[in-house]
């Protein structure tokens, strides 16, 4: 005869084991995800600041010179 105990225990480790541990691993590629976003998105700024900073260097360049 099985106990209670051991019913919900196995009922419990089937039902909820598997979904649990997809749910971590979806949640480390979400945040595997974000943070690569982020990166690229700081990339970007990280391109955009240096072209700009350039360019102004440029143009004091230029205005120095009279050009």
């Amino acid at each position: 005869m099985i106990s209670l105990h051991d019913f919900i225990s196995k009922r419990i480790n089937t039902a909820f084991l598997y979904p649990a541990i997809a749910a971590i691993i979806l949640f480390f590629v979400l945040i595997f995800f974000l943070a690569f976003d982020q990166a690229h998105k700081n990339r970007i700024l990280i391109r955009e600041n240096i072209l700009e900073s350039f360019s102004e260097i440029s143009k004091q360049v230029v205005e120095h010179f009279n050009l």
